[in-house]
């Protein structure tokens, strides 16, 4: 946004050319939004002359100069009108029209016609003519949050409280007038005959009119179009100039209707039709939406809420009588229409920033002191139409003692006061504390809470002015052992197991569900989607596992992944759970239960978990092979499941067998591992022996290392060793466990070891072994 430092000081009671701009831009980067930067014009009027249109004569436009005394002929131009006055600059040894880069503004166009007082056409007009200016621009983004800033009298407003400077008061910008207010539905009065009924009060808040029974048109003013051309906008005649002149300068957008055109006296804000058309100021044809506000006189769209007038009802230089329109609208559906319509305008984006909703009104009294100043006759009503309640200003309760708490520094006791009140804020000391009234121009979108005042405060002591000072808390002992028991599942998994970690999205991918034909249950669904791809949180993890090996299996014949992650289900309460899943897969060769069941005890056995495995002959997972998945159980608890993936579910995805598990992650993390004495080691030797035997298949791996362990006092440890299956065997497999012997007190003799051998053999007979 561009800001002219002279149009600005018309409200300072200072001289702008007295100022240092680079310090002011620095204070003002300081503790109000990022100036861009700045640059300096000015205009050398010696080449520009005011010209007469005497005579259109096919191309050729010829005009005369009073003020040089000379005729010239130029080039016809559309705009160009016999008896009207334009500005001609020099350019080497002919004249040319001037344009709106000659005037910097960056949008180039030829000048409209302009009025001049008449004893000011013969040159006179240089001599309060502003040469010289400075243009600020603005980022807008550091102005989202600050709707009045959008024009030059709230910019001011920063501006003089930053230099300390008087703001002139914003009534001396008015012509004061009175003001009839309705809730939804006006009624027309002696000297105004229009209504205005708001059909869509949740997208138009306010709306106020001014019915203007006659009025003097004339041209652009030549001090007028200087000021919107320096700040790109394009004057086009007086009271057009006028309305986005009162923009600029307040922030508040305005129309004016011809009121000749709107013979039904009636103004109905509404939401359009679906397919409905319109021609905008510009001549483009648009299709409504019913998403998109509107102005309508009864019947048909006027105007485009927010964004841009109707071809229909514009002003022309035939227009005498006005309608004013000044209103606010939602800004949520001003943004969506002006985006939908690719058509973003310098009204839009002021709606969009949610305005103030009181200073409609305003607008249509800066208008009509526009009009006073200018000298131009009119004729107006004798009040100004509202429609919709106004906006209550809000108060806030606050403490001296918060504000230095929270800003960490010592505040003098007239400070708050002093700079809160040249802002537009009232301060009401009472005790140690204050009640801060926010003026609505700040309260519709900005300062809403204490720590807004907080920051109001602070940013006008300065940010550099705190003390350096570090954070004072109180510290806390806290149990730190799921951090480290995560880093050691992590590490674990991705060292001793060689296992990849993955991080997929926490929704399903609904194409890759029905790929594998499974459907989940009892889904949380996203409210507003981003796709409908993605739109029901998962509920396993193992789909995106299985997805990741399909899309790497043409590269790997070995995969091994493992993801860390959250789940939801939705039955009567969401139920979050944190997960850990894997995959251990191979496309070339089978993949073994046990073998699979080692890699997964190294991960128990870094967290001195004591895992009961328990044979599960229908799991719930169409995936898990049956009779090849256990249910694990930890203290009582079931905490996941393992085993044998079902070729026959995933032979479509890839080829190949795989070892999956899903485990309960907070099970995991909260698991305490069983406190160890110290236990001083043994000064005589392990013995080891290994027993070979056929075990019935139904006795499991764990039921005979529990039993070997358990069957002599001197047994410290038990494992398998190997295992091995065959068909001919029937209904048993071969295994080979070793058990560790140890004594504390002596040396053990062949015959004792013996006997204790003897012990473990009769234990595993009983359990239907057979020793080999």
């Amino acid at each position: 946004m561009k800001i002219s430092l002279a149009w600005l000081f018309d409200y300072i009671d200072a001289d702008w050319k007295q100022l240092d701009v680079a310090d002011l831009a620095t204070k003002f980067n300081q503790t109000t939004a990022e100036i861009e930067r700045f640059r300096k014009i000015s205009l050398d009027l010696q080449k520009f002359t005011l010209a007469q249109v005497t005579g259109i004569n096919g191309s050729t436009t010829t005009l005369h100069s009073s003020e040089w005394n000379e005729d010239m002929q130029l080039a016809t131009h559309d705009g160009a009108k016999e008896g009207g006055w334009y500005v001609v600059k020099q350019k080497d040894d002919c004249y040319a029209w001037a344009t709106g880069f000659d005037f910097h503004c960056y949008k180039d166009h030829t000048l409209p016609a302009l009025w001049v007082a008449e004893d000011d056409r013969a040159g006179g007009w240089k001599k309060s003519f502003e040469t010289e200016d400075y243009i600020i621009e603005v980022d807008n983004k550091s102005i989202t949050n600050r709707p009045d800033m959008w024009g030059h009298y709230g910019f001011a407003r920063e501006v003089a409280a930053i230099l300390q400077k008087p703001l002139k008061p914003v009534e001396e910008l008015f012509v004061e007038k009175p003001l009839l207010e309705f809730d939804s539905k006006s009624k027309a009065t002696n000297t105004n005959p229009f209504t205005i009924k708001i059909d869509a009060p949740e997208v138009c808040k306010r709306f106020s009119g001014l019915y203007i029974d006659h009025v003097e048109f004339r041209p652009s003013l030549l001090w007028m179009a200087n000021r919107l051309l320096k700040v790109d906008s394009k004057p086009i005649n007086t009271l057009v100039d006028f309305t986005n002149y009162v923009m600029l300068d307040s922030s508040q957008p305005m129309h004016a209707f011809d009121a000749e055109i709107l013979q039904n006296k009636t103004i109905v804000p509404r939401m359009a039709k679906n397919r409905e058309k319109m021609v905008l100021l510009d001549d483009e044809e648009i299709e409504l939406s019913s998403e998109d506000l509107v102005i309508t006189d009864g019947r048909q769209p006027i105007a485009l809420g927010g964004v841009m007038g109707g071809k229909l009802s514009g002003v022309a230089p035939t227009t005498s009588s006005l309608f004013l329109e000044s209103a606010n609208f939602d800004a949520t559906i001003i943004r969506k229409t002006s985006t939908r319509h690719k058509i973003r305008t310098e009204s839009s984006e002021r709606f969009e920033k949610t305005l103030d909703p009181n200073q409609n009104v305003d607008g249509i009294k800066r208008f009509l002191k526009l009009l006073d100043d200018a000298g131009m006759g009119y004729q107006a009503a004798d009040e100004i139409i509202s429609v919709g309640k106004p906006a209550p200003a809000i108060t806030i309760q606050i403490s001296h003692e918060f504000l230095e708490k929270h800003i960490g520094a010592e505040l003098p006791a007239e400070f708050v006061e002093r700079v809160l009140t040249p802002i537009g804020f009232g301060v009401a000391k009472a005790g140690d504390g204050y009640t801060i009234t926010v003026p609505t121009y700040r309260s519709s979108k900005d300062v809403t809470i204490k720590e807004d005042i907080v920051e109001e405060v602070a940013r006008f002591f300065g940010y550099s002015n705190i003390p350096h000072a570090m954070p004072h808390m109180q510290l806390q002992a806290r149990d730190m052992g799921w951090v480290h028991r995560r880093r050691e599942i992590k590490h674990t998994l991705s060292y001793a197991c060689q296992m990849r970690e993955l991080a997929n999205y926490s929704l399903f991918d609904e194409a890759f569900l029905q790929e594998i034909n499974w459907q989940p249950n009892n889904t949380l669904e996203v409210q507003d989607p981003v796709s409908q791809n993605w739109r029901r949180t998962v509920t396993t993890l193992m789909p995106g596992l299985f997805k990741a090996v399909k899309n790497n299996v043409a590269d790997r014949d070995s995969l091994r992944f493992f993801e860390c992650g959250r789940t939801w289900t939705y039955a009567k309460e969401v139920n979050e759970k944190k997960v850990l899943a894997g995959i251990i897969f191979e496309q070339k060769q089978p993949v073994n239960f046990y073998d699979g069941k080692a890699e997964l005890q190294k991960l128990f056995d870094t967290l001195s978990m004591q895992v009961q495995w328990q044979k599960v002959d229908k799991p719930e997972k169409p995936w898990c092979m049956p009779y090849q998945t256990a249910q694990l159980v930890h203290d009582g608890v079931t905490f996941g499941y393992a085993g044998k993936i079902n070729q026959a579910f995933t032979h479509a995805l890839f080829p190949g067998d795989a070892f999956i598990f899903e485990l309960s992650l907070d099970h995991l993390l909260n698991s305490k591992a069983p406190t160890t004495a110290y236990e001083a080691a043994s000064r005589y030797q392990d013995v080891e022996r290994d027993v070979s035997m056929f075990v019935p298949l139904k006795v499991t791996v764990d039921t005979v290392l529990t039993a070997m362990r358990s069957a002599h006092g001197n047994v410290v440890d038990a494992v398998l060793v190997d295992f091995f299956e065959k068909k001919e065997w029937g209904d048993k497999r071969s295994l080979t466990c070793r058990f560790v012997v140890r004594d504390y007190e002596k040396t053990l003799t062949k015959e004792e070891i013996d006997a204790v051998y003897d012990n473990v053999a009769g234990k595993l007979k009983r359990l239907g072994a057979e020793i080999r």
